[in-house]
């Protein structure tokens, strides 16, 4: 997916969607790739690395009672910090495109703020992220 052109993951889809609704992302637990995603955007959130990749299938995990004691830690210090973690928002006109695989490909009813760019991508255009989302999420 892209937001105004650039490439966004599920992290950051989940944080603009969370900051269109004036929640700020505060803490995630995950892999490191993960951690990584969101500190891009939001470089004050508390992360949770619990486990790393090694390859394509297969990845380094922290041991469980490690992982759990982590995930409590690095949440307590979010709220403990939530008025210094800002709310990552997107302001103003957006496009988002959506490119499926050769399986998942969407057919959308032609309507306002929706454009076919090729045989597997999607834009969906709003006057903010939400109306965007919005095009996209109600045509299925």
């Amino acid at each position: 997916m892209w937001t105004n052109n650039k490439p966004v993951g599920e992290i950051g889809v989940c944080a603009m969607l969370a900051g269109t609704f004036g929640v700020p992302t505060i803490m995630l637990s995950g892999d490191a790739a993960a951690c990584e995603e969101l500190h891009a955007l939001v470089p004050q959130a508390e992360c949770a690395a619990v486990k790393s990749g090694a390859s394509r299938t297969a990845g380094f995990m922290l041991p469980h009672p490690a992982a759990a004691a982590l995930i409590r830690e690095k949440a307590r210090r979010a709220m403990e910090r939530l008025g210094e973690i800002p709310i990552y928002r997107i302001e103003g006109r957006v496009e988002a495109r959506i490119q499926f695989t050769t399986r998942g490909v969407q057919y959308y009813p032609a309507r306002e703020g929706l454009e076919q760019i090729d045989e597997r991508t999607w834009a969906f255009r709003g006057r903010d992220l939400k109306d965007a989302w919005l095009k996209y999420s109600s045509s299925f």
